[in-house]
């Protein structure tokens, strides 16, 4: 997980307004994965092409809003919350989860949330990435339940 706390050093410098990140605003654009800024009270801060490509909206419609107003979605919302918090409490966090797309298709996503810690210890936010998952309709029903959340271990 090195490449998302490097990631998240230079995200915390475009939060700053510093001149020298333009070589990095034209990566994040670029990435084939969702980025994502969330502040520590939820408020979204910064996301790259590929997270208005997933919300199927301009960033000025997300950049100062919460996650839970952009998200629109209260039960994947709520879903997530427990990894959003554990990420606000300082811990790297991973999870998987089903997303529709603006295309009406499902599909699978890995989400890794780097927390942002100042030197003080105090958690500013984190930054998601967040990753398609190659999975077919049968791979997928094995591993998630009937409300996208992962399974664990064996359960039916």
């Amino acid at each position: 997980m090195e490449h998302h706390s490097f990631l998240l050093f230079e995200l915390r410098k475009l939060l700053n307004g510093e001149s020298d990140t333009v070589p990095l605003r034209e990566l994040l654009e670029n990435l084939p994965v969702s980025v994502v800024y969330v502040d520590s009270t939820q408020v979204i801060r910064i996301v790259n092409r590929e997270f208005e490509k997933w919300y199927a909206r301009p960033r000025s419609q997300m950049i100062g809003r919460s996650m839970r107003e952009v998200t629109g979605d209260d039960e994947r919302y709520l879903a997530a919350q427990k990894y959003v918090q554990r990420a606000l409490q300082g811990y790297k966090t991973t999870f998987f989860l089903p997303r529709k797309y603006p295309d009406g298709v499902t599909r699978y996503i890995a989400a890794y949330l780097q927390p942002d810690i100042a030197a003080n210890g105090k958690v500013l936010g984190y930054v998601g990435v967040y990753c398609p998952v190659p999975l077919s309709g049968d791979e997928a029903e094995h591993i998630f339940d009937d409300r996208g959340l992962r399974r664990v271990g064996n359960d039916p």
